[in-house]
């Protein structure tokens, strides 16, 4: 089993200081992701699943503090990112078979919660008639190993536009105040078609606008039985947390249900199919600013056109590489990615040991490297 944690569809992320690295909103919301994995975890290891796998996969990577998630030698956290071969999450554990997403977030582009797709630098990325979110792109790296995507967790507008995308997945909305969608074209600018540009021809047209999605938020597969309509679910906003403030009886059985969600998509049967994005690839990415765009894509020569970089792959993994290339590396950094990496990793460190001084002030947790 992998499990994907990220941090703006966790349960005690409000607002865009949740997710902001070194922000006392920040600190919470980590403590409530990892309280979050932590009731999942749980439940995993007691029906027997074998091995867990945890990624840490928000910002710097370290965002779970370790030391509240289950023991056990079934359970591996990875916190920071791996070279390859797949983007971030590097090798997988041998015998992993399914895929859970927890908090995560809508598109580039969409009115969800914090939405984006891997940068906020991205307004849009435009992919094959939709925007493309970070479901599809993790479901397709971890398809290409034989991985079937199972659950996801967000905000409703995440659930809504991951259902639409992945065949069979199942969903948990987490309420969140969703935001107004934002223009994608600066003022002053105008948007190029993929009419006016050379992409490849699997790129929208004018005929093949991108379309908004239009799947119930509950996507079920044909056959099977309905989920539990966990979009009822609600809890309060939860007050700043201390050690000597406990987590409220409402919160702590909205996770009981949410870990009970995650036991229910792992027993449907038939499973679903690994998410498999076949044939070459090419995107749409839209950026502010002619000049933002200009300045992201000329080191590596990805074709442009005004705000709009196209980026194309032979086959999905080449594709999502070159869409990191895009959002975080110059080639030189990419050249050096290894320390680059490893110099993130301890930024990361450094930062969840701030973590556990500003949310855990009571406990004698304040270990660097955990």
């Amino acid at each position: 089993m992998l499990l994907l944690a990220d941090i703006e569809g966790s349960s005690e992320c409000h607002d865009r200081a949740g997710a902001r690295l070194l922000s006392r909103a920040w600190a919470q919301a980590c403590l409530g992701l990892t309280d979050d994995v932590a009731a999942v975890a749980r439940r995993l290891l007691e029906e027997g699943t074998s091995p867990l796998t945890i990624y840490d996969f928000h910002r710097t990577g370290f965002n779970l503090l370790p030391e509240r998630l289950p023991a056990g030698t079934r359970l591996f956290l990875r916190q920071g990112y791996r070279l390859g071969p797949l983007p971030g999450l590097g090798r997988l554990p041998p015998g992993t078979a399914s895929l859970v997403m927890l908090g995560m977030h809508a598109a580039s582009g969409t009115p969800g919660f914090l939405a984006h797709t891997l940068t906020s630098r991205f307004r849009e990325i435009r992919f094959r008639g939709h925007l493309l979110t970070e479901a599809e792109l993790f479901a397709g790296a971890a398809g290409t190993r034989g991985l079937a995507p199972r659950f996801f967790s967000g905000c409703e507008e995440a659930c809504r536009q991951a259902a639409a995308t992945i065949p069979g997945l199942v969903t948990f909305p987490v309420p969140k105040p969703l935001t107004a969608l934002e223009p994608t074209t600066p003022p002053g600018e105008t948007a190029p078609t993929a009419a006016s540009t050379e992409a490849p021809t699997d790129a929208p047209t004018a005929a093949t606008a991108v379309q908004p999605l239009a799947a119930p938020l509950f996507a079920t597969p044909t056959g099977m039985p309905a989920a539990p309509m966990h979009a009822q679910t609600t809890f309060p906003p939860v007050a700043s947390r201390s050690s000597t403030a406990p987590v409220t009886a409402d919160l702590a059985r909205w996770r009981a249900t949410l870990a009970e969600a995650v036991i229910d998509s792992l027993r449907r049967w038939p499973p679903p199919p690994p998410f498999i994005v076949e044939g070459s690839c090419s995107a749409e990415v839209v950026f502010g600013s002619s000049r933002e765009a200009a300045r992201h894509a000329a080191p590596w020569g990805f074709p442009r056109r005004g705000a709009v970089v196209t980026i194309t792959g032979n086959d999905f993994l080449a594709f999502y590489w070159n869409l990191v290339r895009l959002a975080y590396f110059t080639p030189l950094a990419f050249a050096a990615r290894r320390l680059s990496l490893r110099l993130g990793a301890l930024v990361g460190r450094l930062t969840l040991d701030w973590v556990r001084r500003q949310a855990l002030p009571d406990e004698r947790l304040h270990r660097v490297g955990l």
